[in-house]
């Protein structure tokens, strides 16, 4: 005996030539099984813990006949290399249905940017309608997060009542520059939007702010400077003063 979905075709034949009988053929084709299609949805990281979204989009369930539960496992590439699984058990899961699960992985991400690959039913333990579209890819851009390194300088060292000061700040980041501020007894004197660029004598690329001031009250003088990078990051120099003679 065999249990399960079944379709019955029933033909009706030559008449008996009586009104109440007739010869019929019957013919019983089981139907195809409903089954499931595991896809990947949503790959997500949240503080170096990649999670994901894993949903039934099949028009039959997850469901183990033989045993209360359906286990199955879910992989995680980074940058095409296996790191990590996540081995799930489903006591059911009817179409429309979703986990949202995170891999017990610690992520060290580093940049510019990185592939992430998530595939259900990676080891093939749950029949699908669907077998090909169950992992899903997403490129992650690394941000910056380091602020740049600034610095600021002025001339003529010695500074007196009738002198222009030059005040010059210089930064160096990872990425690049888009602001660099200049700051006269906390006061913003010079906002540069596109610093010019340059190179130093080690090879290494900075960007620049000059401004032209004075001349300036006898006493002392505070001023610092700083900068902006493409990612929002921040730096400063620490506030310093001169001392402005008769």
């Amino acid at each position: 005996d065999k249990s399960g979905h079944f379709i019955l075709y029933v033909d009706a034949g030559q008449s008996s030539g009586q009104d109440w009988a007739a010869w019929v053929k019957a013919q019983i084709v089981t139907a195809p099984p409903e089954l499931p299609d595991l896809v990947t949805t949503e790959v997500r990281e949240e503080d170096g813990e990649i999670q994901y979204r894993i949903e039934n989009q099949g028009e039959g369930s997850v469901v183990n006949p033989l045993g209360p539960t359906t286990r199955f496992c879910n992989a995680l590439f980074i940058d095409g290399e296996l790191v990590a699984r996540d081995y799930v058990n489903i006591h059911e899961m009817l179409p429309g249905q979703w986990i949202d699960n995170p891999f017990d992985y610690e992520w060290q991400a580093t940049q510019p940017e990185h592939k992430i690959e998530v595939c259900a039913d990676w080891e093939g333990d749950v029949t699908e309608s669907n077998e090909q579209n169950n992992c899903l890819e997403e490129t992650f851009e690394i941000g910056d997060t380091v602020p740049p390194i600034v610095t600021i300088t002025y001339s003529p060292l010695d500074v007196t009542t009738l002198s222009e000061v030059t005040f010059t700040a210089r930064a160096r980041d990872d990425s690049e520059v888009t602001k660099l501020e200049i700051y006269i007894d906390e006061e913003m004197v010079e906002e540069c939007l596109e610093p010019s660029q340059g190179v130093d004598e080690k090879g290494r690329t900075y960007w620049e702010c000059i401004y032209i001031g004075g001349p300036y009250e006898e006493g002392e003088l505070a001023y610092h400077a700083e900068a902006l990078d493409e990612y929002d990051n921040r730096g400063s120099t620490s506030e310093m003063t001169l001392e402005v003679a008769p």
